[in-house]
């Protein structure tokens, strides 16, 4: 038996003319409706999903440029806890360095130049640490090359290869730490390891230790990630923590060239608990944190804040500001004083970063190093200070080749105070035309513990 067919609804002319002037109109209603939808629901989905990540995420999650504008937008979607500190905005240097410090420049630049967080980040483009540092040391008359050269660079200290560059185009340099950080491991969080010392890390890295049973581990084999040379956090794993002991050769491990790389393979599910890699403990917490990452002891102590401050964990470091010998009072130098100031630094925290703070909370009254430096002497001269540091003993030998001292104890803290002779340096050995001194201090009694020199050698 045959259905009977359906008879098709027919619109009226006149139904056919409203729906037609009307479809504009609902069609606008959708969009706008699904635009109000979306401002109102991702701040909230991004709270609930990721709790308090709401600005690090606003750059890819939130409207374009043109809508941020409007303040009810941002009321909706910006952060509430950041907070204008700067009452005096400074003249903006030529900016660049180490892809860790690019979040600080970033608050600079919202405080600085009034931008708003995404306006700010596209602001700030680091060429990372070692492509800085080369562009500041190395002379050009290429005017598109002088108009791109840092006046200030933020990172890691300058490497061997970059010191190199500076000696061979006879560019000294001025650095000063900004803030603190440390240098950390990480590994899965299902791996039984929590703590390495640090014979056993560099057995690890230099491919002596191939299995984590060797280390109190499960009998899985080592998976270990390195960066490539030239990055800040390569440069800090050569000198804080394998100092001079050759890593395994770059054919046979895993080489990342970005730091979101290496934590990815690290994190990788199947292979988290046999992975071990290396970076910034910045990096780690604030930029590409991983739900399934730990950070690894070391010699038993936690990277944690008070222990980076006050100096117990071991690979505790300082980050710099790094200008020009000569350029104290041009931008870059004018600059890294703001930073130094309480303003500066209340920046730095704002960021995320470990401000320099009072280090001397648990160490007693640091020794007065200007006592032992005549000022007078070397304004007559034409001599500069580049340099009047506290560090401990350990990073003094990461960063200097002048051979270790057995009457200073690795964790001792000691005064560094570089000076530039840009007429020369007269020693028994003879003089060293633009010569640079390293002197070493005792930090708390101000023993001297001697000097060494640098520079082009004559008779």
């Amino acid at each position: 038996m045959k259905r009977p067919k359906r008879e098709k609804k027919k619109f009226k002319r006149w139904q056919k003319i409203v729906l037609a002037a009307a479809s504009p109109f609902m069609a606008v209603a959708v969009l706008v409706g699904g635009l109000f939808a979306h401002m109102w629901l991702t701040p909230i989905v991004v709270d609930i999903i990721y709790p308090g990540e709401r600005d690090r995420l606003n750059d890819t999650l939130g409207a374009p440029g043109w809508f941020r504008g409007f303040s009810w937008y941002n009321k909706l979607f910006q952060t509430n806890d950041w907070r204008r500190i700067v009452d005096e905005p400074q003249p903006w240097p030529n900016m660049d360095g180490s892809t860790v410090m690019v979040p600080m420049a970033v608050e600079f630049a919202r405080q600085h130049l009034g931008l708003d967080a995404k306006a700010a980040q596209e602001r700030i483009l680091f060429s990372t640490t070692h492509y800085a540092y080369q562009l500041m040391f190395t002379p050009s008359d290429d005017k598109w090359v002088i108009a791109s050269m840092p006046d200030l660079v933020l990172g890691t200290a300058p490497g061997e290869e970059e010191l190199k560059i500076a000696r061979e185009n006879g560019i000294a340099h001025v650095q000063k730490p900004v803030c603190r950080d440390a240098f950390v491991f990480i590994t899965g969080k299902d791996n039984p390891v929590d703590s390495l010392t640090l014979e056993q890390v560099r057995g690890i890295f230099s491919g002596e230790i191939t299995n984590w049973k060797g280390v109190g581990g499960a009998d899985e084999k080592i998976l270990a990630y390195q960066r490539e040379s030239g990055s800040g956090s390569q440069t800090g794993m050569e000198q804080l923590v394998m100092q001079g002991v050759p890593m395994a050769d770059p054919k046979t491990v895993k080489l990342y060239d970005s730091m979101s790389g290496l934590m990815d393979a690290v994190a990788e599910y199947e292979n988290s608990a046999r992975s071990i890699g290396y970076s910034y403990r910045y990096y780690i917490d604030n930029q590409y944190s991983k739900e399934n990452v730990k950070q690894l002891q070391i010699e038993g102590i936690a990277p944690t804040d008070e222990n980076i401050i006050n100096g117990k964990y071991p690979l505790s470091v300082n980050y710099y500001g790094v200008i020009r010998a000569g350029e104290e009072d041009g931008p870059g130098g004018l600059f890294l004083d703001w930073i130094l100031s309480e303003e500066g630094q209340a920046c730095v925290k704002q960021a995320g970063y470990i401000p320099l703070g009072a280090d001397n909370a648990e160490h007693g009254d640091l020794y007065d190093i200007n006592q032992s430096i005549d000022q007078a002497h070397l304004d007559s001269i034409g001599a500069t200070v580049l340099r009047k540091e506290v560090m401990p003993y350990r990073e003094y030998l990461a960063q200097f080749d002048d051979g270790r001292d057995t009457s200073i104890k690795d964790d001792q803290r000691v005064w560094v105070v570089q000076i530039h002779f840009p007429n020369g340096f007269e020693t028994r050995a003879g003089m060293f035309e633009n010569a640079v001194t390293t002197s070493l201090y005792d930090a708390e009694t101000g023993f001297y513990y001697g000097f060494s020199v640098t520079g082009g050698a004559t008779q």
